[in-house]
């Protein structure tokens, strides 16, 4: 309380910077935007850029900056990884909140709307035999160089596999589209399709969808790991290091 009247509860909102994560955050800091607090919303330069090219700067409803003067901090809320603000939160004396945006089916991948979802998508699986599809996809901060990108399409179309592979715009270090050649689509025709986003857990839930692959970079090396889910024989998983 203040000599001006009621002061505004003032929360700290940091979530941990991938798509799965920054999405829940958004809408929880919205609610408490809704409930009188006033929000401060950490995002990073790429993903505030990434939020603006999907949804326009109309989505970001929140005006951190629109008050003249900002109530003193209240409050802390953080992603359950980042434990830096519970220490923070002891530092100052305020009461922290950490926010797990996990759930049961969370550890087949993470649902998203932060890239613009494609409905060809379920409406291609429609059209495959029951566990016939690979899924593949590198999350939504994963990057590679050109090589590697091409390295792994043709891996893909050699494998004669049916596949979903979901290519963001922006999974080629440096650039901001790919590009594959008219050969590749030669090769792929009629078993594979390609598209920036989809949604995730109709993807996954989805009866044609028999595997699902994606890329974790760590160690200065890029891994392909396909997990093979569902399908009707015991399959070992199996790890290609693509260096």
């Amino acid at each position: 309380m203040g000599s001006s009247g009621f002061q505004k509860p003032h929360a700290v909102c940091v979530p941990f910077p991938a798509q799965g994560h920054v999405n829940p955050m958004m809408q929880l800091a919205k609610l408490l935007h809704s409930k009188g607090f006033h929000v401060t919303f950490v995002n990073t330069e790429f993903n505030h850029r990434r939020l603006i090219r999907s949804k326009g700067p109309e989505f970001l409803l929140l005006k951190l900056k629109s008050l003249s003067e900002v109530p003193p901090v209240s409050c802390i809320v953080s992603d359950g990884t980042m434990s830096f603000g519970i220490k923070a939160a002891e530092e100052f004396r305020i009461p922290q909140v950490q926010l797990w945006t996990a759930s049961a089916c969370s550890f087949m991948g993470y649902l998203s709307n932060l890239w613009k979802e494609d409905s060809r998508c379920i409406e291609w699986l429609d059209n495959r035999e029951p566990n016939s599809v690979v899924y593949v996809n590198y999350g939504s901060i994963t990057t590679m160089t050109d090589q590697h990108f091409k390295e792994f399409a043709w891996g893909l179309a050699k494998s004669k596999h049916s596949f979903l592979w979901i290519v963001r715009p922006d999974v080629v270090e440096g650039a901001d589209s790919v590009a594959l050649s008219e050969e590749f689509f030669e090769e792929i025709k009629d078993r594979g399709l390609l598209a920036s986003w989809c949604p995730q857990q109709q993807v996954l839930e989805h009866p044609s969808v028999g595997g699902m692959a994606g890329l974790r970079e760590g160690d200065r090396r890029i891994e392909h790991q396909m997990s093979i889910a569902r399908l009707g024989r015991s399959v070992e998983d199996r790890t290609v290091q693509i260096e």
